[in-house]
């Protein structure tokens, strides 16, 4: 898959916008029709050490599931 930067922008975006109440952001926090290219990117900003967090990989190619702080 091709890095999307708007989709970065985006997550990045969403991260500063999590409140104390909610504490984190995962991948049900946007639309399912994304979630493969958000899980993708979200597993890259990880690994980049961007992103603090944990990536829930299960077998397959559908999207896993992320817990950032």
């Amino acid at each position: 898959m091709k890095r999307n930067w708007d989709t970065i922008r985006e997550i990045l975006t969403r991260l500063e916008e999590v409140t104390p109440e909610e504490r984190s952001l995962r991948l049900s926090n946007f639309l399912s029709e994304h979630a493969v290219e958000i899980s993708y990117h979200m597993e890259l900003l990880m690994e980049a050490g961007l992103v603090n967090g944990q990536m829930s990989k299960t077998i397959g190619p559908g999207p896993h599931d992320f817990l950032a702080i």
